[in-house]
């Protein structure tokens, strides 16, 4: 692991909004779709909300003041009235935009589901990954990735992103699985060449994602209906020369023929 600069709030805050604000050049994002804390930290996320959580002060701190995804009035409206009920994985309000890297959702603590969750007893495993072992109180999850997803977790200790991935195996043999911090031995960087390498995965296009694609998420895999994607995010510049709109035209209307084609 690259040596890891001391924990600082301010620098994990600015890796993250980096790093949304390089989503937002890829045709499934906007702008509006993230939305920074407010200077005195995100008022819903008090310590008594994030108490189910059991993490320290350092670690409320950070989760409020991080940007979030954030959905529109109309499905947190929806939310309200208990409509949808599964955001932490990535199928409520903010839909197919929360997964922002492969069966990778966003934990977006604001949200009004998000906070449903949190109130009611027995939530906490859902915030952290089973097989991880025991996840001290100092290490924030910032996002859900069930079984074959990426939960990113930082050590605010440390300063550093673990990207934990239950059914894959670890970078390291120690510490051993079954101990409490099997977590460590998965790979582990400086939070922001984390999000570097996520972002690498993104321009390299070893991922690739199709606006409204709910069934895909972010695409991964090496095959022919894979590489048509990437092959029009090539013909439409990417990733110095990208014309962004024109390329979600030419990706809508490859799925729409690819859903019409599925069904024949």
């Amino acid at each position: 692991m690259t040596n890891a600069p001391a924990y600082d709030r301010d620098r994990v805050v600015a890796a993250v909004r980096e790093f949304y604000a390089f989503l937002t050049r890829i045709p499934r994002w906007t702008a509006g779709d993230f939305q920074d804390a407010p200077s005195c930290g995100w008022p819903e996320l008090t310590d008594e909300v994030l108490s189910p959580l059991g993490k320290d002060e350092t670690v409320r701190d950070l989760l409020r003041h991080l940007p979030y995804l954030m959905p529109s009035r109309d499905s947190e409206a929806n939310a309200d009235d208990g409509k949808n009920q599964d955001h932490l994985w990535g199928a409520g309000t903010c839909g197919d935009k929360s997964m922002i890297a492969p069966e990778t959702h966003t934990n977006d603590y604001p949200n009004t589901q998000t906070l449903h969750m949190l109130a009611r007893p027995g939530m906490k495993g859902l915030f952290e990954p089973a097989g991880a072992g025991v996840l001290p109180p100092h290490v924030a999850v910032l996002t859900t990735g069930s079984r074959y997803g990426s939960w990113l977790l930082v050590d605010t200790q440390l300063g550093t992103a673990t990207d934990f991935i239950m059914m894959e195996r670890p970078e390291r043999d120690i510490p051993a699985q079954g101990s409490d911090d099997y977590w460590r031995a998965y790979r582990t960087l400086p939070v922001e060449e984390m999000l570097e390498e996520w972002k690498a995965k993104f321009i390299q296009l070893e991922w690739v994602v199709v606006p409204d694609n709910h069934m895909d998420g972010v695409m991964y895999w090496m095959d022919a209906r894979t590489d048509r994607v990437r092959e029009i995010y090539r013909k439409h510049g990417w990733p110095n020369s990208f014309r962004k709109e024109d390329c979600r035209r030419a990706l809508t209307q490859w799925y729409i023929d690819d859903q019409q084609q599925s069904r024949e």
